[in-house]
């Protein structure tokens, strides 16, 4: 049975190089490798504020405090940048769950550091349990330091917002 590029990677825990082609906010981006398939990379282990977006059928979804920042520093260092995959699988949407490296910066803890994204504790997570604790760690220590979301008083979790987002449609 032949299977896709994209789906080898999602079942071996392998790191690949790529290119960054596509930011769609701070956890999601799209990436190319060698093989030429585009691939879509959620960052394992986190979730970043969610940005707005513009409705097919007009209007827009509002986007949270945050969330264009966490967006623009992902862009910074994804965006037309050579970075490393470090593969751990797929989501419930086929999203391959990766860790983002670019150079030496781990992509993933520097927005969970920088109070730009949160420690996902819901759903799939297939990061080892060293970098749930390294993102437990970053994000105790973003709270701590009052840094990015963390300095407003009472920032609201992503996952929180999409709940209230489903409510009131």
């Amino acid at each position: 049975m032949r299977h896709s590029r994209a789906a080898r990677l999602a079942v071996t825990a392998q790191t690949v190089p790529a290119t960054g082609t596509r930011v769609v906010d701070g956890d999601t981006v799209g990436a190319e490798d060698a093989h030429g398939p585009k691939l879509r990379i959620r960052l394992v282990g986190i979730d970043a504020p969610e940005v707005g977006h513009p409705r097919k059928q007009g209007g827009s979804t509002p986007g949270q405090p945050w969330g264009d920042e966490a967006r623009r520093v992902l862009a910074d260092l994804a965006l037309k940048q050579p970075v490393e995959l470090e593969v751990y699988g797929r989501d419930r949407y086929k999203c391959i769950l990766a860790v983002v490296r670019h150079g030496t910066t781990n992509v993933n803890e520097l927005l969970v550091r920088s109070g730009l994204a949160w420690y996902y504790r819901g759903g799939r997570n297939d990061a080892p349990a060293a970098l749930k604790r390294q993102r437990e760690a970053g994000e105790a220590d973003a709270r701590q330091a009052q840094r990015g979301f963390w300095a407003d008083p009472n920032p609201e979790p992503p996952w929180a917002f999409r709940r209230w987002l489903r409510l009131e449609r």
